[in-house]
């Protein structure tokens, strides 16, 4: 039987391929070694692509420069995971899976266990050991190999939570005396909300100097006591971890 399919006609009118037919000749396709067969998940065949749906689940991406030691009860340490008393959990975005679904956790250094997504809102994971690598969530009751991203894909999904402006992204600005003066800057990655805002200013003139963080932009504004040639930003922080 060739595997060459005609399902320009109808099945009945003696040209074309009849529906058995042209199950029969896919299945022949998709039977074939020569080509990769689909990934199948509880039976059901799924295309592949973006599968994980935890965020730096190999702890590459290290925003903060956590030293992988000092864990502090509820502060973030790698990107996207949050310290508990004696592990790590990340809370995964509302929108991100499916509602009342099973999802299989594995990794390296964790025991490989189906949970089920919650009805509704965000989903905070079961702890995990703080020296768990290649951690993984993916839908279905079946453990697959872990999913490695491009490096710069896992920093743009971080991003999406915590960014930074770090030594040598300065953002100057002349200011006259009691006078204030507003820098403004469009974020490579818009946040999933309006972040919290600190900041790092240099400046000879004192005053008042402060930011806010809107989802796609940093702000700040200095106000100087006296007349300066210089202020500027030397670091800044936004986060709007969940």
């Amino acid at each position: 039987m060739s595997n060459k399919v005609n399902i320009g006609n109808l099945p009945n009118d003696g040209t074309g391929d009849s529906l058995r037919e042209f199950g029969q000749k896919f299945n022949n396709v998709i039977e074939n070694p020569k080509f990769e067969k689909m990934p199948i998940i509880d039976g059901t065949p799924i295309g592949t692509g973006y599968k994980n749906i935890i965020i730096n689940g190999d702890m590459t991406i290290n925003q903060r420069n956590f030293n992988g030691t000092s864990f502090n009860d509820g502060e973030f340490c790698w990107d996207r995971w949050e310290a508990t008393p004696s592990a790590m959990t990340q809370t995964i975005e509302a929108g991100s899976f499916i509602n009342s679904k099973a999802y299989t956790l594995s990794g390296l250094g964790l025991p490989t266990q189906v949970i089920t997504s919650p009805p509704s809102g965000n989903w905070r994971l079961p702890e995990i050991p703080r020296t768990a690598r290649e951690v993984q969530l993916e839908l279905g009751t079946t453990a697959t190999p872990f999913e490695v991203r491009p490096i710069g894909l896992e920093l743009v999904l971080c991003k999406r939570y915590y960014q930074k402006l770090d030594y040598g992204m300065r953002l100057y600005t002349y200011i006259s005396a009691g006078k204030t003066r507003r820098l403004s800057l469009v974020r490579e990655v818009e946040m999933r909300a309006a972040p919290t805002m600190t900041q790092v200013f240099v400046t000879g003139g004192g005053g008042t100097h402060t930011s806010i963080g809107t989802p796609s932009t940093w702000n700040f504004a200095a106000t100087g006591v006296k007349e300066v040639n210089e202020i500027y930003v030397n670091t800044a922080t936004a986060d709007a971890e969940i």
